[in-house]
């Protein structure tokens, strides 16, 4: 009698697979028997044995191309009733229920799991509450030192430091806009935008060198005091910078300015539309510098 695989006889590897057939009831190929057996019967042996149950009529075989399925004869499994599907039915709706109800229970632990690992635990409270107890008295020690040798200032110093400080701010936004008003200038004349012209001059802005005016006004708190309006525009002012005192030729000067001015108008008019962004944007902080004087001198 031809052997199978592994000493097993052919109708021992028939008995095998058929028995597994009618257990599992579903279709399978040659390779899936043979996997799924793990070895128990080799290829030929299996081939052999499907060939002899199909020919004992004890198996199905449907071939569709090339491509062999081997699966048990229905007609020996006994129909359930339809009260026993409806049963069936029942039993996997109430099995489907569970699983679902024990997958967001899962979901529900994994969240909750995951809160807790990232929060600190008993230990390290303790630790961090002794960490930062240290710390408080090591700050109230160092408070208590600088109450006890610091030194403090009067209302009066505090006042005439203010003034002080605001006498200087006046001084850097009064310079600040006469450098504005040259650069403009100059760049007109280079034709060539304001931070090019700066930069070929090796000048910086207050804001490249990280002091922008702002920072400073916002950060003391501090008013300084108005600044002394110039009678003309600054390109007329004296060598020295020191503002026109308030006489008649200044006054002559303010009513002669709307004429140069309106002089200069179409020659203004006829450049601004050929002016850089960066022209405009300088000519815009210069204009926010002469609305911030103004709004001081109406405090």
């Amino acid at each position: 009698m031809p052997k199978g695989s592994r000493g097993a006889s052919v109708s021992d590897a028939e008995k095998l697979i058929l028995d597994y057939l009618n257990e599992q009831n579903r279709p399978f190929s040659v390779q899936n028997l043979i996997d799924n057996l793990h070895g128990a019967v080799k290829k030929a042996g299996c081939q052999k044995a499907l060939d002899s149950l199909v020919e004992k009529d004890r198996i199905t075989l449907k071939e569709f191309g090339k491509a062999k399925i081997y699966y048990a004869k229905q007609d020996q499994f006994e129909l359930p009733s339809k009260a026993e599907l409806d049963a069936l039915d029942g039993e996997v709706a109430r099995l489907q229920g569970e699983l679902n109800a024990a997958n967001e229970e899962r979901k529900e632990l994994s969240i909750a799991v995951s809160a807790l690992g990232s929060q600190l635990t008993d230990e390290e409270i303790t630790a961090e509450t002794e960490r930062l107890t240290r710390e408080n008295a090591e700050a109230q020690a160092r408070l208590e030192r600088f109450r006890a040798e610091g030194h403090l200032i009067s209302p009066e110093e505090r006042a005439r430091t203010q003034a002080a400080y605001g006498d200087m701010m006046t001084q850097w936004r009064r310079r600040r806009r006469l450098c504005l008003n040259i650069l403009e200038m100059l760049s007109e004349k280079s034709e060539k935008p304001v931070p090019e012209f700066m930069d070929e001059m090796g000048l910086d802005s207050d804001e490249a060198a990280g002091t922008p005016l702002k920072e400073y006004e916002l950060a003391t708190g501090a008013k300084p005091r108005p600044p002394q309006p110039p009678a003309h525009r600054p390109a007329h002012r004296p060598a020295g910078g020191a503002p026109a005192a308030k006489s008649k030729p200044a006054v002559k000067a303010k009513a002669t300015a709307p004429k140069a001015k309106a002089k200069a108008a179409p020659s203004k008019a006829k450049g601004a539309a050929g002016r850089s962004p960066a022209k405009r944007a300088t000519k815009k902080a210069r204009i926010e510098d002469d609305d911030d004087d103004d709004d001081q001198k109406d405090e």
